[in-house]
């Protein structure tokens, strides 16, 4: 990296601030990973990366917002717009020393709805991460690990070992193959089955994975845990330089029927890749290790823009989230294809502060009234709030936790 590129990052982080720090974006959502929630997470990141304490005033005032919003009847019941990732970030904002509140009476507020929110998405075998209960599972793992009080850790072990449970009971096995019916919305037919990260069998591997090291669900998760990971791994493909390894989705009813995935967090072999590299790293299983690597290295090969579908530059689907996936692997394992990826789709993100809207110069692509259209957007999945937090990870020298909240960081 030059000094110049260097700068430009710093300078870039700075002007995403300025925009967030203004609170004049009408954001509506209060989200972890759609609204203010990522904003405030974004502001005390960077914070602490500039090591300026009064930055944080803006992530308070935020934090304000959300917490009226809450008190005034606000209960939707996920991890990515929902109560759950707002609560996820409040223990992590505690954890990190940002907060100093009383964790009976916060989280007190949100365990309040655990039960009708398990039920509602239990009724509906709605695992999905992003809006389901997979999502609740990261944040009662994120409770079990640092909740001070022992009946309090009791019942989060009682709510997380209810998951397992469910997703062995809302499992599908088909000969030598185990997998789970997305969300309706997200199938083209009814048998299709999603890979990825956000809403497929990646995220139950690495959900799974995180619950492995701990002694009260290892015996309960490691049998299912290597089941899904065989189903995935039996779907591997070897196709030619610059194509993927895996499908987006596929259609058990014809495994054999196999088409190209995009590189992304989302969805392909980035987010499988990661959460096999997680499942590897927390169960110790070398073989795993080294099918991981071996998927993320081809990944780290792909270059193209268009062939992999790259359009914008946010986390979801976008050049940052590719960078900030491939900086996380290099950091875990000084592999230089994955220094050299990460340095590549940096400059491609950077590549795509061209608008003069004023989101520092960021747009999101995105397909609405089936048409695509350019958007202004300041969250951390499709916006410039997730952007910053991908360049301030950049710059650091160490793993940064916060990418625990999209299932990148497993520390």
């Amino acid at each position: 990296m030059t000094n110049h590129t260097l700068e430009k990052r710093k300078t870039l982080i700075h002007d995403i601030f300025l925009v967030l720090s203004k609170n004049e974006f009408h954001e509506r959502d209060i989200g972890l990973l759609s609204g203010k929630m990522g904003v405030a997470l974004f502001l005390y990141e960077y914070s602490r990366f500039t090591k300026r304490p009064e930055i944080k005033r803006a992530g308070e005032e935020l934090l304000k917002d959300v917490i009226n919003r809450i008190n005034r009847g606000f209960n939707v019941p996920t991890f990515c717009d929902g109560i759950y990732g707002i609560a996820w970030c409040f223990d992590y904002l505690i954890e990190n020393g940002d907060l100093n509140l009383d964790e009976t009476s916060l989280f007190g507020v949100f365990d309040e709805t655990l039960e009708d929110s398990l039920r509602i998405h239990f009724k509906e075998k709605k695992y999905d991460f992003l809006h389901g209960y997979l999502g609740i599972g990261i944040y009662l793992l994120k409770r079990f690990e640092n909740s001070e009080s022992n009946d309090d850790k009791k019942n989060y072990r009682k709510h997380i070992l209810k998951i397992v449970g469910q997703l062995k009971e809302d499992s599908i096995i088909n000969e030598d193959f185990i997998y789970w019916l997305p969300l309706h919305a997200l199938r083209k037919s009814e048998n299709d089955i999603n890979l990825g990260l956000a809403h497929g069998l990646s995220s139950i591997i690495n959900f799974l994975s995180r619950l492995v090291r701990f002694d009260d669900f290892a015996d309960a998760v490691l049998p299912l845990l290597n089941k899904i990971i065989d189903t995935v791994l039996s779907l591997k493909s070897d196709y030619g330089p610059g194509l993927s390894i895996f499908p987006n989705t596929i259609n058990f009813t014809n495994v054999m029927e196999k088409g190209d995935s995009r590189l992304a967090w989302c969805n392909g072999d980035l987010g499988i890749g990661v959460s096999l590299w997680n499942a590897a790293n927390l169960t110790k299983d070398k073989s795993i290790e080294k099918e991981a690597v071996d998927i993320l290295i081809h990944a780290s090969k792909r270059r193209s823009l268009d062939k992999n579908f790259v359009r914008d530059a946010g986390l979801c689907h976008g050049a940052f989230g590719i960078m900030l996936i491939f900086d996380h692997l290099y950091k875990s394992t000084r592999i230089t294809q994955f220094k050299d990826a990460t340095n590549y789709w940096l400059a491609q993100g950077m590549a795509m502060d061209i608008s003069e809207e004023s989101t520092a110069g960021f747009m999101s692509r995105q397909f609405i009234n089936n048409k695509w259209i350019w958007k202004k957007e300041v969250d951390i999945l499709d916006g410039i709030a997730g952007i910053g937090l991908a360049l301030i990870n950049s710059l650091s020298k160490e793993k940064l936790a916060w990418s625990n909240c999209l299932m990148i960081a497993c520390n």
